[in-house]
């Protein structure tokens, strides 16, 4: 459904910020949630990998 297979997936729950805009719009669509807040989840999730990872 997203166009990306199960280990891709994977790698972006652990790194949302490897998300697509649009595949976050259809992941909102298929588990019923404003796509905004998948885009602020994904957004804040890479901000706190970034500051984790430059330490």
């Amino acid at each position: 459904m997203l166009g990306v297979g199960y280990n891709t997936f994977l790698k972006k729950m652990d790194s949302p910020g490897l998300f697509t805009v649009n595949e976050l719009i259809t992941l909102a669509e298929l588990i019923g949630v404003e796509e905004d807040l998948l885009i602020i989840l994904a957004k804040e999730e890479a901000k706190q990998l970034r500051k984790k990872r430059k330490k």
